[in-house]
């Protein structure tokens, strides 16, 4: 799936997952980048790719944001930072709210010790079958810390994302979302 999220004249693009599978290909996935004039790519990835990652990321210039999942090696700050530190600054991380909250840490914390090196957002609540901003995640501390770290890169509403979602409730709920985020936005200045 290949997802792009773009604000202004600022790219963002979703790769999905990599690994060691997808080393002969890795250069592609760059190449694309770079025709998109993409500032950050994003997904999960696999930590035996970190150095080829950094490689192709100090080539093309273009900054890899790792997504933190629950369950996987990068589920927790300590552990992206622990892997990261042998690597140049072009590889960070796409903070994924919801699944810090789903893994039972605090998002804000996570956020704040990964202070520098947050690339891209994925905005969402612990559960995404519930209005953004009503499940266990403080959405508004993490917005705020994120403003407190200068951070100006792309925030991108990952949320309402589940099979058999009605048209209605995925408009409905993304309407609400958008709305929270301006909220927050305005709130917080």
């Amino acid at each position: 799936m290949i997802k792009l999220f773009f604000l202004k004249e600022k790219f963002g693009y979703c790769v999905g997952g990599l690994g060691q599978g997808q080393l002969p290909y890795l250069e592609n996935v760059f190449e694309f980048a770079k025709g998109l004039g993409v500032e950050v790519i994003v997904g999960v990835l696999d930590p035996a790719i970190l150095p080829q990652m950094d490689e192709f990321c100090e080539k093309y210039k273009i900054y890899y944001a790792i997504e933190n999942h629950r369950g996987n090696v990068f589920e927790a700050a300590d552990t992206i930072l622990k892997a990261l530190e042998r690597h140049s600054l072009y590889i960070g991380t796409n903070t994924d709210t919801g699944h810090f909250a789903s893994a039972g840490l605090k998002p804000v914390d996570e956020v704040r010790k990964l202070a520098g090196r947050v690339y891209h957002v994925h905005f969402k609540d612990s559960d995404q079958r519930q209005p953004l901003g009503s499940g266990t995640a403080d959405l508004p501390a993490v917005f705020a810390e994120l403003k407190r770290q200068g951070y100006n890169r792309l925030l991108s509403i990952e949320h309402y994302e589940y099979g058999g979602i009605e048209d209605n409730v995925l408009r409905a709920g993304l309407t609400q979302a958008l709305e929270y985020v301006k909220e927050l936005y305005k709130n917080i200045q």
